[in-house]
């Protein structure tokens, strides 16, 4: 591989920036570091000027040049997003400038016309004396040595000294565990369950009787996407042939890679749901998924596949020099750096994980939230998540909890610290609307897991909160938890299985997400709310109902013949009375749920007045029992003077 000769003065280039006295002054607050940023952005002087346009960094890369391989793959993805929108012709100019950060170099890659940026990182092995910060050259194998003292190092730390990630769960031990027998193959897999296995369950086990504790057992859990191949599992018929021997040959490249990573990290056991819940008894289904609150909880670290789409694909893979380049310095400049650094493609913490094929499965959603630490194989790094913050490899500097853009960092939060206030229980009501929010929004392969795939989570909340479930939403907070919206632009399919009753989020196909956070006066009044339980309280429901005493308007809705993919509904005669007072009402088609974007003409409704402009969209059924169709937001307006206050029952 050869340079171009832009790259090959762009080298050059670096060493002539005074960049030292740069990182010096600006290694202060994230304002100030985020200033600097903006300013050399806009400062021609610190732009170096490449291949003009990107016909001659196509050429370029052809042509072998590694630093613009690694431009071209990077430019080639941003052109494709913008090309719809922007109709970008591959012929702009663009430029690189170099900017500051808070503990190390990127470099900032932009076209001129100000597209969205791309930062490069730039790096070298510790052992070379630089100005760039230490970063580790990149380990050809997540599994090297090094990686694995590295990894060993992270979680030991935060066993030890992360007092926010102490286990909030009692101590557990899952019904059955796979023992991943010897690193050196020696020794198969095998099932074990702590129902049968004496010598397993007594290594498991603290002594009470005796006083003296015993090495609580330590296992992994593995978060991955099932994709849709058959793979490896445990029915009725095969919970025998699994106790004796699973070989590693039979397990898909997933599990494998699970169980070689378990034995790397010295660990004994793995739990993997497709092995460790009989998969063709709904009735252990039902107890074990009961228990994701304590399996996650307990684990010592839940191991992620989050490179892999499914379970052929594996996390842990040779690792290609495709998406990075080394360079040298010109000769004889040794003030500013000494031997090869690399450049690669600078991915945040939001591209690596919110972006994977795990991160859009809900069940894998619930598992993040559990498990105190994580191990996350991405593509090209590995991360080391906890409750206080996540570290990534090669970098010493951890992110601090506060700052990563996932619920996780509130729910840590209200596990690990007892509600002590009102305000704080109100918080705690605002942390689940956006869980919830959040969750929606991921993938289910089976619409009756809607409620079980976040059952843990509510379990845990509820120990914190005190307070009783309802399909989703909570005693506590029960007028706040009906004003979810539906934000399905097009009209939805009728769900397959029954999920949840009208009022709750869950019976939505679609994601939800809520309005109201703030402290409400309610007008309304809850009278009586319960549900009828498959099972587990947290689980399936077969039926419930809320009863209210509220505020109704009896009238009509007038469904405009407007395309639906526009997203709102003429303002004029929408709703009127039946006493021919119309009310006029700005609700956007998506605050209608699934079912009730399929109507068309005029529909007989009832808005029922939560209070302080929220109101339910309500479908009247028999006597009085009605279901919600939707739900408006800002209604503070309307003169409730001509409804009538009565008892509704919602199911």
């Amino acid at each position: 591989m050869s340079f171009c000769i832009p790259c090959q003065s762009f080298g050059a280039w670096i060493l002539t920036q005074n960049v030292e006295n740069r990182i010096r002054y600006y290694k202060t607050s994230h304002d100030q570091i985020r200033k600097a940023r903006d300013e050399a952005r806009k400062d021609p002087r610190l732009a170096f000027q490449h291949h003009a346009d990107d016909h001659e960094l196509l050429e370029a890369a052809m042509a072998g040049c590694p630093l613009c391989g690694v431009l071209q793959e990077l430019r080639s993805a941003q052109l494709t997003d913008r090309i719809q929108s922007q109709k970008a012709d591959g012929s702009e100019p663009f430029k690189f400038q170099l900017y500051p950060s808070s503990t190390d170099i990127s470099l900032h890659y932009s076209s001129i016309d100000n597209s969205e940026p791309v930062d490069l990182e730039i790096y070298s092995g510790y052992s070379v004396s630089n100005i760039w910060g230490s970063k580790d050259c990149h380990p050809t194998h997540p599994l090297l040595a090094g990686m694995v003292d590295w990894i060993n190092v992270q979680i030991k730390d935060c066993v030890g000294d992360h007092k926010e990630c102490k286990q909030q769960v009692k101590t557990y031990v899952p019904t059955r565990l796979l023992h991943v027998g010897q690193a050196d193959g020696s020794e198969e897999p095998y099932l074990v369950e702590k129902d049968d296995d004496m010598a397993f369950v007594e290594t498991l086990h603290t002594s009470l009787s005796s006083g003296k504790a015993k090495t609580p057992v330590l296992y992994a859990t593995l978060s991955h996407c099932w994709g849709t191949t058959a793979h490896c599992k445990t029915t009725k018929d095969t919970l025998s042939e699994r106790k004796a021997c699973i070989p590693m040959s039979s397990l898909n490249r997933t599990f494998a890679d699970a169980v070689t990573a378990t034995r790397v990290l010295g660990l004994k056991y793995l739990w993997i749901d497709s092995l460790c819940i009989i998969q063709d008894s709904v009735q252990d289904w039902e107890k074990e998924s009961a228990t994701m609150c304590w399996v996650y909880g307990s684990a010592y670290v839940n191991i992620a596949a989050t490179s892999a789409s499914d379970g052929d694909a594996g996390f842990l893979h040779p690792r290609p020099i495709v998406d990075m380049c080394s360079m040298k310095p010109a000769a004889g400049k040794t003030n500013c750096l000494l031997g090869n650094f690399w450049i690669r493609p600078k991915r945040t913490y939001f591209q690596y994980r919110t972006r994977s094929k795990l991160s859009s499965r809900a069940w894998c959603y619930q598992e993040m939230l559990l498990t105190p630490r994580i191990l996350s194989f991405e593509a090209n790094r590995v991360t080391v998540e906890c409750r206080l913050g996540l570290t990534t490899e090669g970098d010493q500097r951890q992110t601090l909890r506060w700052s990563l853009p996932t619920r996780r960092g509130d729910f840590s939060r209200l596990v690990t610290q007892p509600i002590t206030s009102d305000a704080e229980r109100r918080s705690a009501f605002t942390t689940w609307k956006r869980i919830v929010s959040e969750y929606s929004r991921k993938e289910l392969t089976f619409e009756e897991d809607k409620l079980p795939a976040i059952s843990g989570v509510a379990s845990q909340f509820g120990a914190a909160i005190k307070s009783r479930y309802l399909a989703g939403l909570w005693e506590g907070d029960i007028l706040g938890g009906l004003c979810w919206v539906s934000y399905a632009q097009d009209v939805q399919v009728k769900a397959r299985t029954y999920r949840a009753p009208s009022w709750s989020w869950a019976s939505q196909l679609s994601y939800v997400y809520y309005l109201t956070y703030v402290s409400i006066i309610w007008d309304a009044e809850i009278l009586d709310s319960s549900t009828d339980l498959v099972s587990d309280e947290y689980g399936q429901v077969k039926g419930g109902s809320i009863s209210l005493r509220a505020t109704v308007v009896a009238g009509t809705l007038t469904f405009p013949p407007v395309d639906p993919n526009v997203g709102w509904y003429d303002k004029k005669n929408m709703f009127s009375t039946d006493n021919n007072e119309t009310g006029s009402v700005s609700c956007p088609i998506e605050h209608l749920d699934g079912q009730a974007k399929s109507f068309s003409g005029k529909v007989q409704s009832w808005m029922c007045n939560l209070g302080d402009g929220n109101v339910l969209v309500l479908e009247k059924l028999d006597g009085n029992l009605y279901r919600r169709i939707g739900y408006i937001w800002g209604w503070k307006d309307y003169d409730w003077s001509c409804g009538e206050r009565i008892v509704v029952t919602i199911i």
